[in-house]
């Protein structure tokens, strides 16, 4: 790290509050730099951990083997640890100055049947999991002041609940129907709505179409003028979040193309970086883009992941679902036409139409506190702001490091030889006809709640063995009593989800029902490193067993079930009287319970 002369350190902190939007890595001669942007209320900080090293596990026995294969590399070292596999075999680590070269050397000693464990963890986030931060960090530290933020040079960090007002801007694009000319950029936020045009140069403030406040339209002679001018608004206002809809894989990538074709940079991080972009491993066509010190929410993929169902997630669509208005165009499904137009008759009313599709954006953002969700998700996994989906990865950032202070390190799976077999959810046979006073009786998190009661866990199932009563799963499957981590993962979540309830935060809730729902999928899913299908089928056997139960002793007690799935059974009352109906139902729930 770059030591700091004293006339530019602008304090000594005893202790500061932030939290991570951005997260990368830089590889160097010297080791691997980590890169953390953070929002704090001190302004954005630029967080920086040089001289790193990659690190993996290996069976201590295979390390002459190993050493041989490493023999003519550089920049590599071997430890013992404490640490040992669900074999029970010693473990040792195997440190690298580059993370690349880890992943060059993983299918080198695959050949030579020497399987390291944990390779594929990103730097980034072992750094923070093995000191159980997920979002949010405490800091303690000198600030030094550069252009627009502050590089922070940490004596101490440890994990906090704070929860940033992030600020945020909403951005869209126009280009005609073939994406391969720019028409206007249009950016919308609590003070700011801007459309820059390519168009004879021209500064005016026009109303919006529904009288709601002024946009004000500037129109520029080129694409490359209207591209710096976007640019430099975006520098100035220095948001912590660009929010759009499908922004990645169409407005950012077209601005991308732009530039490329116009042989300028696209500088919209902070420090004027540019994006970092990564192509998604199963499509050509799809990407990922790091945005240095500005997370990039896209709504689309941000719904998705908070369990939102449509039709279809078009913002035409979207919007007139949740705020009873949408595009301002005649005819949606031919836009491209009517948009061409407008660019070359009607520069004023694209401008409108630009800028609505950044207040859709913004409007539903701000309806179903997306942004929130966002941080709250975050905050409990440790997945970055912008990451969508991800569950393997958020389990492993629970999970690993707790397997770690038990002494143990994640096993190795060879995805190509596994599959899973357990079976679903239980259905029952219906009961066909039109019924009157059914009741349904729902299982509060049913899968949840039996990895919490039953234990099971990939830790306890490894350590069970060495048990004299052990906790019977299904198809072999056998937990500890006494050694799991998984079930207070799950009891601490739960507790945390009746507190948001109880205080009435619905976006926190629903962020924790989605993460512990996960957990049962995340265990039957090929790219766990955990998969075993004795732990899917000892919860989804568990499940079959528990509402077949149900319904024998809900019939013994006179009412037929007409139908179950998964988690529920629905009993039917039939010519009870319409009084008792409710008593009846909390009274077999009871007595289930």
């Amino acid at each position: 790290m770059s030591l700091l002369t004293d006339k530019n350190i602008i304090s000594s902190l005893p202790a500061l509050d932030g939290f991570i939007l951005t997260r990368q890595w830089v590889e160097s001669a010297s080791g691997i730099d980590l890169i953390y942007w953070i929002a704090s209320k001190a302004g954005p900080l630029r967080l920086r951990f040089c001289e790193q090293e990659a690190v993996c596990f290996f069976p201590s026995t295979q390390q002459q083997e190993l050493e041989e294969v490493l023999r003519q590399h550089k920049g590599w070292r071997i430890a013992p640890t404490q640490l040992k596999n669900f074999a029970g075999e010693a473990m040792s680590a195997l440190y690298l100055k580059s993370q690349r070269k880890l992943f060059d050397i993983r299918d080198r000693l695959s050949a030579k049947n020497i399987t390291l464990s944990e390779a594929d963890l990103k730097p980034t986030d072992r750094f923070l999991m093995e000191r159980f931060i997920t979002a949010a960090l405490s800091i303690e530290g000198e600030l030094t002041a550069r252009d627009g933020f502050s590089d922070i040079v940490p004596n101490h960090l440890s994990s906090t609940e704070y929860r940033p007002q992030l600020n945020a801007v909403s951005v869209d694009i126009e280009t005609n129907y073939q994406a391969s000319t720019l028409y206007s950029i249009a950016i919308y936020s609590v003070d700011v709505s801007i459309v820059f045009m390519v168009g004879p140069a021209l500064q005016l403030t026009l109303g919006s179409n529904d009288g709601d406040g002024e946009l004000e339209l500037v129109q520029l002679g080129s694409e490359r003028e209207v591209i710096s001018a976007f640019v430099q608004k975006i520098l100035e206002m220095d948001p912590d979040v660009i929010m759009g809809w499908n922004i990645v894989n169409f407005d950012l990538r077209c601005l991308q193309d732009f530039c490329d074709r116009l042989k300028i940079p696209l500088e919209l991080g902070r420090n004027r970086e540019t994006i970092v972009w990564r192509k998604a491993r199963d499509s050509n066509d799809r990407y990922y883009a790091l945005m240095p010190g500005r997370a990039v929410l896209d709504g689309i993929e941000l719904m998705r992941s908070a369990s939102y169902q449509f039709e279809n997630f078009s913002l035409e669509h979207v919007s007139r679902q949740l705020l009873s208005r949408g595009k301002l165009v005649e005819d949606v499904d031919q836009r491209g036409e009517e948009i061409t137009e407008q660019f070359i008759n009607n520069k004023a009313a694209l401008a409108r139409y630009n800028l609505e599709d950044c207040r859709l954006v913004w409007d539903i953002f701000a309806k179903e506190a997306l942004i929130s969700f966002a941080v709250e998700r975050s905050l409990l996994t440790g997945l970055e702001l912008d990451r969508y989906g991800g569950s393997v990865a958020a389990f492993d950032f629970l999970y690993l490091p707790r397997l770690h202070r038990k002494g143990f390190v994640a096993p190795f799976v060879d995805q190509a030889t596994v599959s899973n077999v357990s079976p679903g959810g239980y259905v029952m046979g219906s009961v066909p006809g039109i019924h009157r006073n059914v009741i349904v009786l729902d299982f509060k998190s049913l899968y949840p709640s039996i990895i919490r009661t039953f234990h099971v866990d990939p830790l306890a199932m490894a350590v069970a063995a060495s048990e004299e009563n052990p906790i019977e799963g299904y198809d072999g499957g056998k937990f500890s009593r006494y050694e799991f981590i998984l079930p207070e993962l799950i009891s601490t979540l739960w507790a945390a989800r009746d507190k948001a309830k109880s205080s009435g935060n619905a976006v926190l809730s629903q962020a924790i029902k989605i993460i512990m729902n996960s957990f049962y999928g995340v265990l039957g899913t090929v790219g766990c490193r955990f998969l075993d299908s004795r732990l899917v089928s000892s919860i989804t056997k568990r499940g079959h067993e528990i509402l077949i139960q149900s319904k024998k002793y809900i019939e013994d007690a006179g009412y037929p079930v007409i139908y179950g799935d998964t988690d529920s059974v629905f009993v039917l009352l039939d010519s009870v009287p319409q009084e008792q109906v409710q008593h009846i139902g909390n009274d077999l729930a009871a007595k289930l319970n």
